[in-house]
């Protein structure tokens, strides 16, 4: 694929599978094969190489964020230059250049945004990833910065004051009477207040710099914030958003916003992405206010929150499932670790008995009898045995078996279960794919279905036959790095895609205990 300069900006979008397989090499599981260590060795550098042969430092004018900017790339090759032994003088050249990076982010009139993903709260994000991997970052880039956001959030809070726009703007809010903070931050002339381009990343990243009332210690650059900056600015503008919450929990995307658009319950805009906020705050403070917060957007996210549009962290189950799991580490109520777990599963009741039993089930006992002597399924209806020649996630056994599965665990019927184990053998067969690792054609849909086997049978054969296939993963990845992989498709940390391979790598050094819930 002849790769363009307009198409080179979505190659930053492969540091998140690169962060994958860094992290994959240093895994410590037992289960996990030292060849699939070895690889993610492999692909990390290929992912690193292949977005740096297009990076442009001079995109770091309109964007430092470690999410979407050259300094993901930049990121990434530091960490991955010293866990895997290269010299001190290539890591330290990455760490030069996101540092020198920060004078783009300074003067509060250059346009630079304040939020996460494009802006200055990015940059500070990729600063605390190095510092927690043991980079030596100098405090003075890290105060440099947060008095930018500090100074630009005054410079707008006062604009908005000063014309009358805030009054405007909340009169048709249910909190029309709610003062205004101290700190106002825009993204493209909207306030947004949740955490992928408003105030709830912005100031989350904030709090990560001061000193935690119930942990008793700095959690980062002590000395980057000032107490009078905690005390007159921050907090009270999170105090402000504590009291922006809605009756049901939850939080409209953009300030001003009537409860009439109250429909977003994700990480981006949302109490998906505040609930960290009002945990850090609670954290810092020990007011009680806070966790309450935490707790009643808990509530929202549960009720409304359990997205099933992917597995991305913006739009994402992987958002609501976050937001659960700090509620249980903060408070260690089992209640938010089990619904944290059970975010990947669908609605119950979404299916009446009627449709179980009348529609549902005759056609997937119908689908049961289309099984071929040798345990596959044909690609299509009437298609003869002569065409059986796939056997595929998308087309044949692989893709069936959990059909099948689940058929059994609904209703008891062992003549699923056969037609499930009758799939396995077709796919331990026929169906160890070399095309690549993904999930449609690849080796991850194979692993997949001999993982859901052993989770149902518990039969340590099937795990077996699930972790051989760790080891053609380890074969396959890196030559399939080499594939053009379409960018409407990136391998990214925020949107919604993520690929097979990585989906099921997870579940193999799970042992099979977290089998990728379908239907999401």
């Amino acid at each position: 694929m002849q790769t363009t300069r307009s198409t080179c900006v979505s190659f930053y979008l492969f540091v998140g599978v690169g962060l994958f397989y860094n992290f994959l090499s240093q895994c410590k599981c037992e289960l996990l094969d030292r060849k699939i260590r070895e690889n993610g060795v492999v692909c990390t550098e290929k992912l690193l190489n292949r977005c740096l042969r297009h990076i442009n430092l001079k995109e770091l004018s309109k964007n430092i964020s470690v999410y979407t900017s050259p300094i993901g790339p930049l990121c990434l090759g530091a960490l991955s230059s010293v866990k895997h032994g290269s010299e001190n003088t290539e890591s330290k050249k990455f760490v030069e250049d996101i540092l020198s990076a920060s004078k783009y982010g300074l003067d509060v009139d250059c346009g630079m945004p304040d939020e996460a993903l494009y802006g200055r709260t990015g940059y500070l994000n990729c600063l605390i990833t190095l510092r927690e991997n043991n980079f030596d970052i100098p405090v003075s880039v890290v105060s440099s910065i947060t008095d930018a956001i500090l100074k630009s959030g005054q410079k707008t809070a006062g604009a908005y004051k000063s014309d009358g726009f805030y009054n405007r703007l909340m009169y048709q809010s249910s909190k029309r009477d709610l003062c205004m903070p101290p700190l106002i931050f825009e993204w493209y002339n909207e306030c947004y207040l949740g955490a992928a381009h408003g105030f709830a990343g912005i100031l989350t990243t904030l709090l990560k710099f001061r000193f935690s009332f119930l942990l008793k210690v700095y959690r980062l650059f002590p000395g980057s914030i000032s107490s009078h900056s905690l005390n007159q600015l921050i907090l009270p503008t999170v105090d402000w958003m504590s009291q922006l919450q809605l009756s049901n929990g939850n939080w409209s995307p953009s300030l001003g916003d009537s409860e009439s658009h109250d429909i977003l319950v994700h990480w981006c805009h949302g109490a998906t992405g505040v609930i960290p906020l009002m945990l850090s705050a609670y954290k810092i403070t020990g007011e009680n206010k806070y966790l309450k917060c935490a707790l009643d957007g808990g509530e929202a996210v549960w009720t409304r929150g359990l997205l099933h549009k992917g597995c991305g962290l913006c739009h994402g189950s992987a958002g609501s499932g976050f937001a659960l799991l700090e509620i249980y580490q903060t408070t260690q109520d089992p209640k938010y670790l089990y619904r944290a777990i059970k975010v990947y599963r669908l609605f119950p009741g979404s299916i009446s008995s009627h449709s179980l039993n009348q529609l549902i089930l005759p056609t997937v006992d119908w689908m049961s009898q289309l099984q071929l002597s040798n345990g596959n399924w044909s690609p299509s209806l009437g298609d003869s045995e002569s065409h059986d020649i796939l056997v595929h996630w998308c087309h044949g056994a692989t893709g069936v078996i959990p059909l099948m599965l689940s058929a059994y665990k609904i209703t008891g019927e062992n003549k699923y279960l056969k037609c499930a184990l009758d799939g396995g053998e077709a796919v331990w067969t026929r169906g160890l794919l070399h095309k690549g690792c993904g999930l449609c054609h690849g080796s991850a849909g194979s692993g997949f279905a001999l993982l859901e086997i052993y989770q149902t049978t518990q039969d340590p054969k099937y795990l077996y036959r699930a972790i051989k296939i760790d080891v053609k993963l380890a074969v396959f990845v890196p030559d399939y790095m080499e594939i053009p992989v379409p960018l409407c498709e990136p391998f990214s940390l925020c949107p919604n895609k993520i690929t097979g391979e990585n989906k099921y790598l997870k579940c193999a050094l799970d042992g099979g205990e977290a089998v990728w819930t379908r239907g999401l």
